[in-house]
């Protein structure tokens, strides 16, 4: 399996949310289409400090808390469903 290198481009306005809006993404990418990626995320790269609890979330325990509402995970569930049968 090959894998596609995503990398978070910062601006002066990329926030919580955006970064929390890559990292749905990514799961998406990865989990729901189980297509292959490396994330690229540098020390360069962390604009707020509150990134580093969501990078930590995300390497210890792969669970990010309220990353999505209980209707977006419903959906998530639906999606893997056949596929984890």
């Amino acid at each position: 399996m090959g894998f596609t290198t995503y990398s978070i481009t910062i601006s002066s306005t990329y926030s919580i949310a955006d970064l929390k809006t890559d990292i749905q993404m990514l799961y998406m990418k990865t989990g729901v289409k189980q297509e292959g990626y490396l994330f690229l995320f540098t020390e360069g790269q962390i604009a707020n400090e509150r990134f580093l609890v969501y990078i930590n979330d995300l390497l210890s325990s792969g669970e990010i808390a309220d990353l999505y509402t209980g209707d977006e995970k419903e959906v998530i569930v639906n999606q893997l469903r056949a596929k984890c049968k």
